[in-house]
């Protein structure tokens, strides 16, 4: 399950990065049943919320 959701957040980080799909959309692109669990492991593992990080690579 942790390999899994490794893989999400990475796929996740880059749609964030490269695209303008709202974080809900990339919650569920990635595979998430829902957005506060994926803004809960992104933060966890990436020490940013997913807005946060959306905002600062823009």
């Amino acid at each position: 399950m942790q390999y899994l959701n490794n893989y999400r957040l990475e796929k996740g980080y880059a749609m964030l990065r490269n695209s303008s799909m709202s974080v809900t959309d990339v919650t569920y692109a990635c595979g998430f049943s829902g957005t506060s669990y994926f803004c809960e492991l992104f933060h966890r593992h990436y020490g940013i919320t997913p807005n946060k990080y959306r905002k600062e690579n823009l």
